[in-house]
């Protein structure tokens, strides 16, 4: 149970990422909150890399 809420937790932050990266340093706002991922300890890299990935990948959309 309290995996899953720090699951949830994780991914309502990854979300309000995407919604600040619409500002216009989109990319420096999705590398803050890859390093923040990575500092954070709990996800493994490679889904921080995942997220980071779609981030710039929102930001080039926009």
């Amino acid at each position: 149970m309290l995996k899953k809420l720090g699951f949830f937790i994780f991914a309502m932050a990854m979300g309000s990422g995407f919604a600040f990266a619409a500002n216009e340093d989109c990319a420096s706002e999705c590398f803050d909150f890859y390093q923040a991922c990575l500092d954070n300890g709990w996800p493994k890299p490679p889904t921080c890399l995942r997220n980071y990935k779609q981030c710039m990948a929102y930001c080039n959309a926009n």
